[in-house]
């Protein structure tokens, strides 16, 4: 478990101190990477979540519960992202936000998204799905904390508290981690946990991937960064 939070600390640390050294190139750098990430998402859904979601279970109710609790996860992040601007996406519209203002909804919606998606983790334990699902998280982290740091440096906050924000991000699904490995109720729904986290996974993943292609057209590049971390994931699956 404490490898698992490294990981997602090392990603958001790293992803920040970047942002710190190569301000020029953080944005070409985080287009990338995050067009990447949500292919790592999607495939760790489908070869990863779907399989322990439904692994098992036989009966008909529980099937469809368990159906609605992926709809929910998905729908939870359609409302989140209604007062975090898309920020785990890689939107980062500030037209609405007024410089030197902290955007305090966006920021505690952006919270809550990372905290929900260390549940989960937690709620494993010391399953190997666990590290999993961590890599997907810490990658996926990773671009959002280069949007992020560049949104709020564009609204003229000072580096100092930024980089403050970012640090508190990172111990978002550290602190999800943390509550459901001490919680025993979150433990017994690890299921239902793994569901909504894969509602919301599928929900960012395809945004993600859809959304990184001007006009809808065929850019290669793009395709092979897909296919590159669709292989990631798959060796990933294999091999940890």
């Amino acid at each position: 478990m404490i490898q698992n939070m490294i990981w997602l600390l090392g990603a958001v640390w790293t992803a920040l101190l970047l942002g710190l050294l190569l301000p020029l190139q953080k944005e070409r750098l985080s287009k990338w990477v995050l067009t990447s990430s949500g292919a790592y998402l999607l495939a760790i859904a489908v070869l990863e979540l779907f399989p322990l979601v439904y692994s098992g279970i036989t009966d008909h109710d529980a099937l469809h519960k368990l159906g609605l609790w992926v709809l929910a996860g998905y729908m939870l992040q359609l409302l989140l992202e209604l007062f975090s601007g898309g920020v785990e996406h890689g939107h980062r519209h500030i037209g609405s936000l007024q410089p030197k203002r902290i955007p305090w909804v966006l920021l505690i919606a952006l919270f809550l998204h990372a905290f929900l998606e260390g549940l989960p983790v937690g709620a494993m334990g010391e399953d190997p799905s666990a590290r999993k699902l961590t890599l997907a998280i810490a990658f996926h982290s990773f671009p959002i904390t280069l949007v992020l740091f560049s949104m709020l440096r564009s609204l003229d906050l000072s580096t100092s508290f930024s980089s403050i924000v970012i640090l508190l991000f990172g111990c978002m699904p550290v602190s999800g981690i943390l509550l459901a490995d001490q919680m025993a109720f979150l433990q017994s729904a690890e299921r239902e946990l793994t569901a909504l986290a894969l509602g919301v996974f599928l929900h960012v993943s395809t945004t993600i991937i859809f959304e990184s292609a001007k006009g809808h057209s065929f850019n290669l590049a793009k395709f092979i960064s897909i296919l590159l971390a669709f292989a990631l994931a798959f060796l990933a699956h294999e091999l940890i």
